[in-house]
């Protein structure tokens, strides 16, 4: 017993860490935040720690994943994994009763955790079924630690400390201490010590009092699993994050897709988050305050005007689409906005490219005609292929989704010449770089679509080529652009662009949503796109890993049966007129 006691502690510890990190909620005197210091910057509770356990370990996929073959193996064959479940076994022992019991009979009124920047160091609060419960987890977690301590030759490594009448162990760096049904663990004194004032009647200044948490737990809505608060203010006053935070960005990518969220992360004096699980689904949101009246001049590309909706396009899916992505951004007033929103590098670097892209709009300033004549509504959509296997064309070897991007002008008399000079000038810088590279031609080939006109060109079939099954990356290509009204469609295919094109000319794409940006993935058609280049993904591993054939296979496999069990995945961000949200979602197909 002894020398597997003395393998098992930081297991055992992980176990209990786990298992006593996850909850949190109410006191029956005090709630946690009023025994928490006004100094706290990270908080978390959750108001029903049981229903959380029994959804997250009783739940159908769960039970159907930890059935799936290789994992079964990876478990039955993971010795620390062995040392784990003794762990486990020896502290049901001395507890007389199973670990989820147990941990249901110590959280049960639910568990808030504190990290407080005054005292360095976070504190956990555990509120149980009732004193006797708490008070013997607490003896059993003090001697499974004095044990294996002595094990180690540490006779006295567990000591003991009393405050206001009350006994904390100190185990390591952590203190445990509890007080009727309530059990405190800290891992700085000075904190417990105030924790024990406030549960005993203290009237100290607390986060409960502190004016931005009492904002953030007003915007917290009914019925959540848990809810977190970070205070930014402190943060930002302490200088961490200042390079992410800083006037000027350096990435224009990452300016075009998060500048907004980042100058509101300036001025948010807090965050929160809410996460709600349930057998459907898992949906978490982080919010901040926003006022857009504050937003900066240089980044008001980012937002739709209040009054909009949102203004991202309510996404067009055509057949075997696996994500889209919908957002609204206004690129004029950004490019225009480049020298306020880039340091002097990445400006001029942006004004070259103005003038070099200028060149395949028949000279058009690119900024101020070209972009001025965008709508600030775009689309990016990414679709499964499928390739014609009775034919003479060829198939590539490596098997690429399509995709297409769509955008809306307000000047389609304009863009539409301007639209076709820059694609035939693509296709011909691409011939030039095939003919130096022996690579396949473009060949231009137009057609109308209803009331649209598509504009494409295919990839001549070389005599080599011709009915193989693993073919060139550039047969994945048959690039096309669909012109119609106000819709501009740029695509990798003819038949992803044709699909797209019915869609608008249903009049599938005038509507949007109530969000800034939208991204939605479908992982059961990337598990297809997946499988359908298994064998490259396999040899991927065995090179990338030094996997023989057989556990290469096995957990391309795990890859792909896993992504059948997800029926979505979503991401949105979301502005009204006091707040700002990014709410993530994914749905479980569990009885596949």
């Amino acid at each position: 017993m002894k020398r597997s006691l003395r393998h098992l502690t930081l297991p055992l510890a992980a176990l209990l860490l786990v298992g006593l990190l996850v909850p949190a909620t109410r006191a029956a005197d005090k709630s946690p935040a009023q025994m928490m210091p006004a100094t706290t910057l990270f908080y978390v509770e959750l108001d029903d720690p049981t229903k959380l356990y029994q959804t997250l370990l009783d739940h159908p996929l769960y039970k159907r994943v930890m059935e799936l073959p290789d994992v079964k193996a990876a478990i039955e064959n993971n010795p620390e994994l062995d040392g784990l479940k003794q762990a486990v076994s020896v502290f049901e022992q001395q507890m007389g009763m199973p670990w989820r019991q147990a941990l249901d009979g110590v959280t049960s009124k639910g568990v808030a955790l504190g990290i407080d920047m005054a005292n360095k160091g976070g504190v956990l609060l555990a509120r149980g079924k009732d004193a006797a419960t708490v008070n013997k987890f607490r003896d059993t977690v003090v001697q499974f630690a004095q044990q294996a301590a002595e094990d180690q030759g540490n006779a006295n490594a567990i000591e003991q400390a009393e405050y206001r009448g009350i006994t904390a162990h100190k185990l390591g760096e952590a203190y445990v201490a509890t007080v009727g049904d309530l059990m405190i663990v800290t891992s700085n004194g000075k904190l417990g010590q105030h924790v024990i004032d406030a549960h005993l009647g203290g009237d100290a200044f607390s986060l409960a009092d502190d004016s931005d948490f009492k904002a953030a737990l007003a915007s917290k809505r009914k019925g959540v699993t848990g809810w977190a608060y970070l205070k930014v203010r402190t943060l930002r006053d302490l200088g961490v994050a200042g390079d992410l935070l800083r006037p000027k960005n350096e990435d224009p990518g990452a300016e075009f897709l998060l500048g907004g969220v980042l100058n509101a992360l300036r001025q948010a004096p807090f965050l929160t988050a809410e996460i709600n699980v349930n057998k459907n689904d898992l949906r978490l949101s982080v919010g901040m305050p926003h006022d857009a009246s504050k937003l900066s001049k240089s980044r008001q590309f980012f937002f739709a005007p209040s009054d909009a909706n949102g203004s991202a396009p309510k996404p067009l899916k055509p057949d075997g689409t696996m994500l889209s992505i919908s957002t609204y951004r206004n690129i004029a007033q950004f490019w225009r906005a480049s020298p306020d929103l880039f340091n002097e590098q990445e400006a001029a670097k942006l004004a070259q490219a103005d003038q070099q892209l200028s060149m395949f709009f028949g000279g058009r300033d690119f900024g101020n005609d070209i972009l001025a004549s965008l709508e600030p509504r775009f689309q990016f959509i990414v679709a499964r292929q499928t390739f014609n296997t009775k034919g003479d064309r060829p198939i590539p070897a490596i098997k690429l989704p399509a995709f297409a991007l769509v955008m809306e002008t307000s000047k389609p008399e304009l863009m539409h010449p301007y639209m076709q000079v820059a694609f035939t000038s693509s296709v011909s810088l691409v011939n030039l770089g095939a003919s130096m590279q022996g690579y396949p031609m473009l060949m231009p080939n137009n057609a109308k679509r209803g009331k649209a006109t598509l504009f494409s060109a295919d990839y001549l079939t070389l005599p080599e080529d011709k009915g193989k099954k693993d073919a060139h990356m550039v047969y994945n290509f048959t690039p096309t652009m669909s012109l119609h009204g106000k819709h501009i469609v740029l695509a990798s295919t003819r038949h992803i662009a044709e699909q797209v094109t019915d869609l608008i000319l249903a009049d599938k794409a005038d509507e949007t949503v109530q969000a800034n940006t939208l991204i939605e993935i479908d992982p059961r058609i990337a598990s297809m796109a997946l499988r359908d280049n298994k064998e490259h993904l396999i040899a991927d591993s065995m090179l990338k890993k030094g996997n023989d054939r057989a556990t290469a296979t096995r957990e391309v496999d795990l890859l792909l049966t896993a992504l059948q069990y997800i029926r979505g995945a979503d991401l949105k961000l979301v502005p009204d007129d006091k707040t700002l949200r990014v709410e993530l979602g994914l749905q479980f197909d569990y009885e596949k």
